[in-house]
């Protein structure tokens, strides 16, 4: 597993070593870039991703790993996070961790200090000191499935939450601290390579194009936990053509998103000045 690891990483620095030749940071997805809804094949390889969970007789502990790279890429498509923060984010039993179970709504969410970004004196995140909330959609059963698995079953009545068939405890022991992911040494969190290498995984084995398998894009390559922000910015806006939801999403001003991607610009001004001419001649009567 270690070498084949390494051998993706590898194969990725050539990737990311071409892109630049080519002065395109995107080359490795524009395939998925150019469709009209760029996050669904994401999402799709999610789905596919759990179908491939491990049978737990026989293989417990490969059924853990499988459940917390399961977790960290369903967070990473539903925050955007930058991988910086699963290092730092962190659950509780009293339930003050900023991994939070909210029993009178039914719903999980995710709190995390305006610190714990990048871009925390940006312009598109408070001025103040308070904390950003995820909340996630119960409507969103893979998600809440993920996080049952690798955290622990709510008790509908109390709130406390049953971790003893939780995958985080059976890879990491009782005692594994606060931490949602904890790390290979005690008292840390989980490393941004392990972050990193998950996505690797994830994206060579359910988004890049194999000639030899039905699963995958065509010309799509490996790629890294940035590139699932830049998938979901330009999804939002192909799909509503907002470049304000854009930013809302990933926490950054829109005049940062508009040089990002101004690649965009030219093609979406196209798609709606075609769109409100399609419409126009389609609603004539002669």
């Amino acid at each position: 597993m270690r070498r084949a690891q390494q051998h993706l990483l590898m194969l990725l620095e050539e990737i990311q070593n071409v892109a630049q030749k080519v002065r395109d940071p995107f080359f490795t997805i524009a395939p998925l870039l150019n469709l009209e809804r760029p996050l669904d094949p994401v999402l799709k390889g999610l789905d596919l991703m759990n179908a491939d969970r491990p049978s737990f007789f026989g293989m417990p502990m490969s059924v853990g790993w499988h459940d917390q790279k399961h977790l960290i890429m369903q967070m990473l498509v539903h925050t955007r996070l930058r991988r910086s923060v699963y290092a730092k984010v962190t659950w509780r039993s009293d339930n003050k961790g900023h991994l939070r179970w909210d029993n009178e709504n039914s719903e999980w969410k995710l709190v995390v200090p305006k610190h714990f970004f990048k871009n925390e004196n940006s312009k598109a995140l408070p001025e103040d000191d308070v904390p950003i909330p995820f909340v996630f959609e119960k409507s969103d059963k893979a998600l809440y499935r993920a996080l049952k698995r690798w955290i622990g079953a709510p008790d509908p009545v109390t709130g406390t939450i049953d971790v003893s068939g939780s995958s985080r405890r059976l890879v990491n022991g009782a005692d594994c601290g606060d931490f949602i992911f904890p790390g290979l040494n005690p008292g840390n969190g989980i490393s941004d390579q392990t972050v990193f290498t998950t996505v690797v995984e994830f994206s060579a084995t359910y988004l890049a194009g194999r000639p030899w398998s039905d699963r995958g894009v065509k010309g799509v390559l490996p790629f890294g936990p940035q590139t699932i922000r830049h998938i979901t910015a330009t999804h939002i806006i192909k799909t509503t053509g907002s470049w304000e939801s854009a930013a809302d999403a990933l926490f950054d001003t829109v005049g940062t998103l508009r040089k990002a991607y101004a690649r965009l610009l030219p093609e979406e001004k196209s798609r709606r000045t075609n769109s409100i001419i399609s419409s126009t001649t389609s609603a004539r009567s002669w």
